[in-house]
């Protein structure tokens, strides 16, 4: 009868073939030796036999265990083994304990194995650790078989051979964990022969779970094959309990020496095994037993980049904590707090929080991530990250300073301000009886004035904020400190907004951004939000191009920064949509309208919130849209806890609303309730140019500041375009538009020329000589550069001896349509010419459509007109089809 230890096993109805491992072992059997050196479980026996099973050149097999070892069977097994396939040697193999006749015998079979004209490869299937003699054996073997024994060698754990020295020869290839590990694919057939087919999402669970172990694998098929709802089983995959739990404590972790043992599960609470943490948690021997359990495969992997550091693999992890809760529960609590500490003084806070919380040590934990400044941190994650997590799961019962101070953090977090106030209370109550560390103190403070900022008091968060400079210098120069600093500088350009001191603010916000190219962080949101701010300004201010640069850096780093959308930063885009629309680009502008409603709320920064409202607002307005225009600019001054400065903005632009809507009056009311001093020039020519709407005569105009916007210093040459119009002096009109154009040209700016009086815009469609110089002004039409817009100007002031004159024997430019030919109608339609549009879609006649709104023939007829005039058509149809393209009407 053939002795098993001498077959090679029949391989397992659910074998995979994986042809990359079986290439693997056919260019290993190239060399003397192949070294197939894994944890239990992980296939070494199924791809071995495999690859035996297919190879055209026998393979001589022996497999031993313990038994084997201990009864001096080893040597005789592999006699026969080699035996069945040619090789004699000359005499028996000796007992247990007489190594010279061993050396004898070894170097006999050596012999007899170089005498062959052909290699003879020996596979030998260790199923327990090789002892040091039977180590040397092996070597004996392979050193005096000149080659011609082809050792694949498959164990648990490396052998005692000169693995080194192997290396350096070539002479050894070698197949790990790494290698045996299934791949998705793999696993996938695996499961499918056990009839469990998963989501990717699950299989990507599982794999993660396993690590592409294969015991593990098939102890997921088997218990998922049962399961009615695979893919929730798959999720719930875990070593600790289970089949998977019962195999790795019978065979890994029970077969360790007690010492051994003992190292692996107290060290098992923490996810990375680091040098020193090791010892405070499991004795000084600890780095010693886990360098030993890596280089014996149990389940443990050093990381590449921290030699001595390694991570344990996540189903052995779970049993080892598992077993450890179950033996000695009163030890986790302990152990968890020792690591705790040693992570936070080792600059490890989000971990020391980690460990704090899980060993009930709430005020520890807080402590840790104020000293470690981690606080700055829980303000600024975006998306929220772990450590805001960890901090959620604080209970009612849990009190302390640094308790109060991350709560305070946390109500911020909520835009609480008032519950934040209390909790701050109760922090400076407790820290006062004893001098408080400065992390402590420059907490306190940089979450005093985010609170004061979040509350609308723009005064009490400089106060705190200029207080938590002043602590800044105090506290060691690490990675949260320079965090810190960012928030501050952050924080204080906010708060500047919030005051309406612009240009401090951006002053703020610059240095912020400053300190990414000083070694500062260079993708945290501060300086991600401080540059969507930067950009915001400067599109409020009418320098579209800075805006759109600032914007586009700062989406840049968002996105390296791997920031989802939702999160912002919404000011970046809203400074673009602003871009977009002064540019008459409302298909632009839209998209980024769209990509800034996910992140912006009335609750957080208010100058996003606002700005967005004005950008909205003049979006509808373009359309036609002027009753939603004015819904939203309503519900921003009646609901977002704005400063008066930004609820000024936004009556300016409800005034400008009721002029072109036809109700200057109502405008002359809103202006009036200006009160921002800095507003007043603008006011002031809003209230002009309602005066002027409403036929009222405005004998002169208020002077405007270099430092007012863009848009007002053009507004300002348009009404008085249009004033000298209606005192009827064309030349004067003309040298007033004229100023208009050459100030808005250089940013491309075109909103106002679309938004300006009808005899405004007669005028410049009149005048060839100002449509060629300024071709920019039809939306799709590229800026000129500098050096062209100069010469374009020097050209028309020579040609312009009269209004709307052209140079001798030149023909006039066509004057770019300022009616519609861009994104929209100028003149919006009015609810009743929007309700004959409908009824034009529906197909209905003029007298079909009279009868539906109970108005005469003619009235519709005058409606229809205007729809046509204002939309640059001439037929119904095509009335129809732009109101559909403009979404005036739906598709």
């Amino acid at each position: 009868v053939t002795d098993p230890r001498l077959t090679i096993p029949a391989l397992p109805h659910d074998a995979v073939d994986r042809p990359r491992l079986r290439k693997l072992l056919d260019e290993g059997v190239e060399v003397p030796l192949t070294l197939v050196s894994a944890p239990a479980g992980t296939g070494k026996t199924v791809l071995a036999a495999s690859w035996a099973a297919r190879r055209p050149a026998p393979t001589a097999w022996v497999t031993i265990d313990d038994n084997d070892v201990r009864d001096g069977a080893l040597w005789l097994l592999v006699r026969a083994a080699l035996h069945q396939h040619g090789v004699d040697a000359a005499g028996e193999p000796p007992g247990t304990g007489e190594p010279e006749s061993t050396r004898l015998f070894l170097t006999s079979l050596a012999t007899a194995v170089a005498s062959r004209p052909t290699p003879v490869t020996l596979a030998l299937d260790c199923e327990t650790a090789l002892p040091p003699d039977a180590a040397a054996g092996l070597e004996l073997l392979l050193r005096r078989a000149a080659g011609r024994l082809r050792l694949l060698l498959l164990t648990r754990a490396d052998p005692l051979l000169p693995l080194h020295r192997y290396r350096l020869e070539g002479s050894i290839d070698e197949v790990r964990m790494a290698d045996l590990a299934f791949t998705t694919g793999e696993a996938r057939v695996l499961l499918g022969r056990a009839g469990v087919n998963l989501s990717a999402a699950a299989m990507e669970s599982v794999m993660a779970r396993t690590r592409g172990w294969a015991a593990g694998l098939r102890f997921a098929a088997l218990t998922l094959s049962r399961s009615t709802d695979q893919d929730a089983a798959a999720r719930a995959l875990t070593g600790e309990r289970g089949t998977v739990a019962d195999y790795l404590l019978a065979e890994v972790l029970d077969t360790q020496p007690p010492q051994v043992r003992a190292t692996l599960l107290s060290t098992s609470i923490v996810d990375l095994l680091r040098p020193g943490l090791v010892e405070v948690l499991a004795g000084p021997r600890a780095q010693h037993d886990l360098d030993r359990l890596a280089s014996d495969n149990v389940f443990l992997d050093e990381i590449p980049e921290h030699p001595g550091t390694y991570r344990l693999h996540p189903l052995f992890r779970e049993l080892l904590r598992a077993q450890l809760a179950y033996e000695a529960p009163e030890r986790v609590t302990a152990l968890d707090r020792v690591a705790a500490r040693w992570l936070a003084i080792n600059d490890l806070p989000v971990e020391a929080v980690r460990h704090a919380m899980a060993g009930g040590a709430w005020e520890d934990g807080c402590r840790y991530a104020v000293d470690n400044l981690a606080v700055a941190r829980l303000l600024t994650e975006r998306p929220p990250g772990q450590l805001r997590a960890l901090l959620a799961d604080l209970p009612d019962e849990a009190d302390g300073p640094h308790v109060s101070l991350v709560r305070a953090a946390q109500t911020i977090l909520a835009h609480d301000p008032s519950g934040a106030a209390c909790h701050l209370e109760r922090a400076r109550e407790v820290l006062a009886g004893a001098p408080a560390p400065p992390s402590a103190q420059l907490t306190l403070a940089l979450v005093d004035g985010f609170r004061a900022r979040l509350a609308g008091d723009a005064r009490a968060a400089l106060s705190a904020l200029r207080g938590a400079e002043g602590l800044v210098e105090q506290v060691p120069d690490h990675t949260q400190s320079r965090d810190a600093v960012a928030l501050l500088t952050w924080g204080k350009g906010s708060a500047l907004l919030l005051a309406g001191r612009i240009d401090a603010a951006v002053e703020s916000f610059t240095a912020c951004v400053d300190r990414a190219g000083r070694g500062g962080p260079e993708t945290g949101w501060p300086v991600i939000d401080s540059l969507g701010q930067l950009a915001l300004i400067a599109a409020m201010r009418g320098r579209l191009q800075r805006a759109t640069n600032l914007a586009d850096r700062s989406l840049a780093l968002r996105h390296r920064a791997a920031i989802p959308a939702r999160y912002g930063p919404c000011a970046a885009e809203i400074a673009l949509a602003w871009a977009s629309t002064e540019a008459y680009d409302l298909r632009a502008a839209r998209r980024h309208l769209d990509r800034a409603a996910e992140a912006v709320t009335a609750g957080d920064d208010p100058l996003p919130w606002a700005m967005f409202a004005v950008v909205t607002a003049r979006a509808r307005r373009a359309r036609g849209d002027m009753e939603g225009a004015r819904r939203v600019l309503d519900e921003a001054i009646t609901t977002a806890p704005l400063p008066e400065w930004m609820r000024d903005r936004l009556r300016l632009e409800l005034a400008i609303l009721d002029i072109v809507s036809g109700e200057p009056a109502r405008a002359l009311r809103v202006v009036a309730d200006v009160a921002d001093a800095d507003l007043v020039p603008e006011a002031t020519l809003v209230a002009s140019r309602a005066r002027l709407a409403s036929g009222a005569e405005v004998t002169d105009l208020v002077a405007i500041d270099e430092g007012a916007t863009l848009a007002t210093r053009v507004d300002l040459w348009l009404v008085e375009a249009s004033r000298r119009l209606v005192q009827g002096d064309e030349r004067a009109a003309h040298r007033a538009l004229g100023r208009s154009l050459r100030l808005a040209a250089p940013e491309t700016l075109r909103r106002p020329f679309y938004e300006a009086p009808a005899d405004v815009r007669r005028l410049l469609r009149a005048s060839g000589d100002l449509a060629g110089e300024h071709g920019w002004l039809s939306p799709g039409a590229a800026r000129p550069s500098d050096g062209k817009r100069g010469e374009r100007a020097r050209q028309g002031r020579d040609a312009r001896a009269v209004p709307g004159a052209t140079r001798p024997g030149s023909r006039a430019p066509a004057a770019p349509s300022l009616d519609g030919g861009g994104d929209g109608p100028v003149e919006p339609l009015t609810p009743k010419e929007l309700e004959v549009l409908g009824h034009l879609a529906g197909l209905l006649t003029t007298e079909e459509i009279a009868g539906a709104m109970f108005v005469s023939v003619n009235t519709v007829r005058t409606h229809v007109r205007n729809i046509l005039r204002k939309l640059t058509v001439s037929r119904r149809n095509e009335a129809v089809r732009r109101a559909r393209a403009l979404h005036l009407i739906a598709a």
